[in-house]
């Protein structure tokens, strides 16, 4: 669950996911992916996500142990991080449901 501070990230992502999971395939075909392929794809983006959160704990980690100006540069650079990699979830929402990544829409034929 979500701490409040936490809150101010997740408004602007939920409502473009849940409007990428909620739109049905532009051709109307849900079996327009293999599942074979479409399960490699989420394993692989459990692979991004779970190495973004290992790497971005360690960091955070050895920024504790930092004087202030060395542990707020590893810090933005953590917050890069994840920023990085809220996108690649974002952008693998979109494009599963055929969406832009970009723009939350169905890009022209």
């Amino acid at each position: 669950m979500a701490r409040p501070e936490h809150n101010a990230v997740f408004k602007d992502i939920y409502p473009s996911l849940e409007a990428a999971v909620a739109a049905e395939p532009p051709d109307g075909n849900e079996a327009a992916v293999p599942p074979a392929e479409l399960a490699h794809r989420n394993l692989e983006l459990l692979d991004t996500v779970v190495t973004s959160l290992f790497h971005v704990g360690l960091s955070l980690q050895v920024a504790m142990d930092l004087p202030a100006d060395a542990a707020r540069e590893r810090i933005a650079a953590a917050v890069g991080y994840l920023d990085e990699t809220i996108r690649e979830v974002r952008d693998h929402a979109f494009t599963a449901r055929g969406l832009s990544p970009r723009t939350g829409l169905t890009p022209p034929p």
